[in-house]
């Protein structure tokens, strides 16, 4: 297994991890021309088992408008993860370490000292677990609670 900048002719199976992604958890659904932008400017990496592709990262590259997540500076550079992704099959076995890390070295590779992300899952306790083993700090909850309305 491989970790690598994706490249363009990577794009249908990109997309298709993208659509089992939607369907998993109605996270993803980018479009096609949005993801071979994302290609096109080095912001996705892939996981590639033998000639399958079988998860992907996907970054930004940010510039502070203003004090944000109350640990930057105006002005001030980061990396902000979209996605992680890998497939049911493959999981717990380190795939979304080596995506992060891909994004982690990319952004030590431009002098980037800090990465961001906001993260969805319908089991929270797991992800945030997941994200601390990887010396990240929660800066931002959500939560939300589901009201019974009377008819």
């Amino acid at each position: 297994m491989i970790i690598r900048p994706a490249i363009i002719e990577d794009i249908d199976a990109v997309k298709s991890l993208d659509e089992v992604w939607e369907k998993e958890s109605n996270v993803g659904g980018e479009s096609r021309n949005y993801l071979k932008n994302c290609i096109k400017h080095s912001r996705l990496f892939v996981a590639q088992e033998d000639d399958k592709l079988i998860g992907y990262s996907l970054f930004t590259l940010k510039k502070a408008k203003k004090q944000e997540y109350s640990t930057l500076k105006k002005g001030q550079k980061y990396l902000f993860i979209d996605y992680v992704y890998v497939l049911k099959d493959y999981r717990n076995k380190k795939i979304g370490n080596k995506l992060i890390k891909a994004i982690e070295d990319y952004a030590r590779k431009i002098k980037i000292g800090s990465v961001y992300l906001y993260a969805v899952s319908s089991e929270p306790e797991k992800l945030i677990s997941f994200y601390k083993k990887k010396g990240y700090d929660v800066s931002y909850v959500m939560m939300y609670k589901r009201l019974k309305i009377k008819k």
